[in-house]
């Protein structure tokens, strides 16, 4: 299985598509609420509302959206630095030119404080 994007590309060995069908399941369905601002969908990703589970791995597809190479992968805002052995490089920190906590909405809970932010309208961000 192999996901890419125009700056880099993550080659997955059978024993680690589990773990990243889940994390592509959680990023596209829970944490942004079925929005498709940053992560583009094809499949059946199941349904928050019924509950319908998702389809098998080998079904579904997820792709960075343009919005997303602009905002999240832009080379000219984002500093790199080298992997641990070297041979790649990879993001200090994504600077995001728009604030996905308050587009997607949060929630947390720490301690002695809680947070609920909810999400807010695309076009006045």
């Amino acid at each position: 299985m192999t996901v890419s994007s125009t700056r880099w590309q993550i080659l997955l060995e059978n024993h680690e598509t589990t773990s990243a069908w889940r994390c592509g399941y959680r990023i596209s369905m829970v944490v942004m609420a079925n929005k498709e601002y940053v992560i583009e969908k094809q499949g059946n990703f199941g349904n928050l509302l019924t509950g319908d589970p998702a389809s098998a791995s080998k079904i579904f597809e997820a792709r960075l959206t343009p919005l997303a190479k602009e905002t999240l992968f832009n080379t000219e805002l984002t500093e790199y630095a080298e992997s641990y052995d070297g041979r790649n490089k990879e993001p200090v920190v994504l600077p995001c030119k728009l604030p996905l906590s308050l587009l997607f909405g949060a929630e947390g809970i720490a301690v002695g404080m809680s947070t609920r932010i909810l999400p807010h309208n695309s076009m006045k961000l």
